[in-house]
């Protein structure tokens, strides 16, 4: 039976145990209680007296063990979280649309893309393409080389971010903050970007008035 069991839990083991041997248990327990009860009466005159100092330990020691416990499983689940936080951040900045965009849906479901997680993060070559980033939070992010097209990018923080070579074809800045971002000759815009006053990009448009850092090469 031991080599059966030797692979499962403490727990498992004991409850494999009593029910292989629980009517002999049973039969034990009846001549313990024959014998025990019988001699602790003899000990104390007042066995009540006994189990009611025994009851508060033994609450004492269960509220112990069950809030170990719950700290453990907080802990855990804590864990949990900041290792999916984690991943979740290495798969946006993917250059594979479906793992990329996908990530940014979950990061923004579950608030972190909005809570400043992806402040100075490095999505050089990311395939945001469609993805959804509104009120994203990532300024100071490198993005250059990052795919853009069609991002919905709506009401976002973009201070600070370095776009050499985005694309930022047919995506949506309105309401955007993007004071601060580098932009280079190679940015691309196209007419169905949305600027962040809400106005189509032309070739006329002036995007000093965001107070963008053009920058040469």
């Amino acid at each position: 039976m031991r080599s059966d069991t030797q692979e499962l839990s403490r727990w498992e083991e004991i409850t494999l145990i009593w029910k292989q041997y629980k009517t002999l248990y049973g039969i034990a327990g009846f001549i313990v209680g024959l014998i025990f009860f019988p001699a602790l009466n003899l000990l104390f005159h007042n066995l009540n007296d006994l189990l009611t100092g025994l009851v508060p330990e033994f609450v004492g020691i269960a509220f112990t063990v069950f809030l170990i416990d719950a700290l453990y499983r907080i802990r855990d689940e804590q864990r949990q979280i900041r290792e999916l936080k984690e991943r979740l951040i290495s798969d946006i900045s993917l250059n594979t649309n479906v793992f990329a965009k996908r990530a940014a849906s979950i990061l923004w479901r579950k608030g972190w893309l909005q809570d400043g997680s992806l402040i100075d993060a490095n999505l050089e070559a990311a395939n945001l393409e469609g993805a959804y980033l509104v009120d994203a939070n990532l300024a100071n992010a490198d993005l250059h080389y990052a795919n853009l097209v069609m991002a919905n990018l709506r009401r976002s923080k973009l201070l600070n971010v370095d776009l050499r070579s985005t694309d930022l074809r047919g995506a949506n800045l309105q309401g955007a903050d993007i004071s601060g971002a580098k932009v280079y000759n190679n940015t691309l815009f196209d007419q169905s970007t949305i600027l962040p006053n809400g106005i189509a990009w032309t070739t006329n448009s002036d995007l000093g008035e965001f107070n963008v850092h053009f920058v040469k090469g």
